[in-house]
């Protein structure tokens, strides 16, 4: 999730910098009397610089900082869980069937 954040906030820094620089080259082109030139910048500065404020939010921007990030359940699909005790199974863990062949930690056995 992070890495969607920081790809998200480049592409938003991108986009304002071409836009900025459009706008730089219509602008002195129109000052230089290219007027054709000048022209195609700015409207290349409009239609980047819209992209920029019609963006949808992410779901970060849209949380205030007083909510709390909604986490994902411990149990995934296909997660595997415990017989016995119900608790999740998490890799690295021992665990073995059980004499109904149930996947259980090795340590409710006992």
């Amino acid at each position: 999730m992070e890495l969607r954040k920081t790809i998200t906030e480049n592409g938003s820094l991108v986009r304002i910098a071409s836009t900025a620089a459009l706008a730089i080259i219509a602008v002195r082109s129109f000052v230089k009397g290219k007027r054709l030139r000048g022209l195609v910048a700015a409207g290349g500065a409009v239609a980047v610089g819209s992209t920029v404020s019609t963006l949808e939010p992410t779901e970060l921007d849209v949380m205030s900082e007083t909510e709390e990030p909604v986490t994902e359940s411990t149990l995934d699909e296909g997660a595997m869980q415990c017989a016995i005790c119900s608790d999740p199974i998490v890799p690295g863990q021992s665990r073995r069937p059980n004499e109904n062949d149930k996947i259980v930690h090795e340590a409710c056995l006992v």
